[in-house]
């Protein structure tokens, strides 16, 4: 059963189309000076912009009702 959901899955969304892009980025050497503070400070910056995100969507659809 997971063969056939995990097939399906691939057939539907290509996901050797979407996956090629990423593996080539990943593959790519990180020069010496790159090293945890650099990940950690773009991992921050991300979960900000992504609150500030869902923060305007709950800002123009939210409507406090008692009902």
């Amino acid at each position: 059963m997971k063969n056939r959901i995990t097939k399906w899955f691939h057939e539907r969304f290509e996901v050797q189309k979407l996956r090629e892009p990423i593996q080539h980025q990943l593959e790519k050497p990180l020069p010496a000076h790159i090293g945890w503070p650099h990940t950690l400070g773009s991992m921050s910056l991300f979960l900000f912009l992504s609150q500030v995100l869902t923060g305007i969507l709950l800002l123009i659809y939210y409507r406090p009702t008692t009902h």
